[in-house]
């Protein structure tokens, strides 16, 4: 069909009001003679191209141009730089660095610069426990739990292990003042086994005296529960076999303080403590207070037990292991129990 007949048919129609070719033409790519590629965008429109000049003024005055590169806004933007073109000043050694700020390193995070162009920005150092293995990091990344930052915040390395242990010094000083006081009592104790049927002894009620020797000396003994790596079992034994055993030598000294009270009060005229001299109130009393303290801790260990924890916030880099108490309020019932015994002791 001739145009003519098609434009005559076009506008009896009216179909010339209707874009009849904008499908095809959108789809038109084609290169140009000097190997440009030609087309069109979504909306209708050929992306930008920029050829890129370098200009040189001589010292006689002549100005010259050079085109060195093209800068072509699509899709994906291109840029071609030819640097075999470029003349650059005399007093340019290498080739400038046209960048507001340098690039941010491993370690720091970019802050913008208020009011400035978005390459200008300030280096931030990552804080501690964070890290940037990226050049022009926006946010430094939190290292995991079990983690902390080296040196140049770069890298999330093992985080030190730390307890009581026998290596350190306070360990090995908790342990040398627990076996001093350990071997003296066990000396004292022996004394007292040795001289059992003397006066002094047995005047001194050597039941109650073995008592208590041999509860201050197992007390010291968990001491050393305290030292060395937290397993769930010492956690448990840590608190609960110290709090009873001390209960023990605290009931020792209530016990012989009742003794010497009644001792004293039965040599009142019609005193009525004198039917119970000879009699074992002392003994019954320590074990009634031991068993006290014993249904207490017993009570601790079933409903909360002591657990072995970690502790990744005192110590930057450091995961202390340490025991949980479980139940502070009895913990502190455990205590308050003793301390009510060597009240009235």
């Amino acid at each position: 069909m001739s145009s003519s007949v098609s434009h005559t048919i076009a506008g009896i129609t009216q179909l010339y009001r209707y874009p009849q070719l904008n499908q095809y033409l959108k789809n038109v790519h084609l290169r140009t003679s000097s190997g440009t590629l030609f087309h069109f965008d979504e909306n209708g429109n050929i992306p930008g191209m920029f050829d890129i000049l370098n200009w040189n003024v001589y010292p006689n005055g002549t100005i010259t141009r050079t085109e060195v590169g093209s800068f072509l806004i699509s899709r994906v933007p291109q840029l071609l730089i030819n640097d075999s073109r470029i003349t650059w000043n005399p007093h340019f050694h290498q080739t400038p660095f046209s960048m507001c700020t340098l690039p941010c390193t491993y370690g720091f995070r970019t802050a913008h610069q208020r009011g400035k162009a978005p390459c200008c920005f300030d280096c931030i150092p990552c804080p501690d426990g964070e890290i940037a293995n990226v050049t022009n990091m926006e946010y430094c990344w939190s290292c995991p739990e079990d983690k902390w930052s080296n040196l140049n915040k770069d890298k999330c390395i093992e985080r030190n292990i730390d307890f009581l242990s026998y290596g350190s010094m306070l360990g090995d000083t908790l342990c040398s003042i627990a076996s001093i006081f350990l071997v003296t009592t066990a000396a004292v104790l022996f004394v007292f086994v040795k001289f059992r049927r003397s006066p002094i002894v047995r005047a001194n009620d050597r039941n109650l005296s073995f008592i208590l020797l041999m509860s201050i000396m197992l007390s010291f003994l968990c001491a050393f529960l305290f030292i060395g790596y937290p397993v769930e079992l010492t956690c448990m034994l840590r608190r609960a076999a110290f709090g009873f055993i001390f209960t023990v030598a605290v009931s020792a000294v209530l016990g012989k303080t009742v003794t010497v009270i009644i001792a004293f009060n039965a040599t009142k005229p019609n005193s009525t403590f004198r039917k119970w001299i000879g009699t074992r109130i002392s003994i019954g009393l320590v074990l009634l207070f031991s068993f006290g303290e014993l249904f207490i801790c017993i009570a601790w260990l079933i409903c909360s037990p002591p657990f072995v924890d970690t502790d990744t916030k005192t110590i930057p880099g450091t995961i202390i292991i340490q025991c949980n108490e479980g139940s502070f309020a009895a913990f502190y019932v455990v205590i308050s129990y003793i301390g009510l015994l060597a009240l009235f002791s």
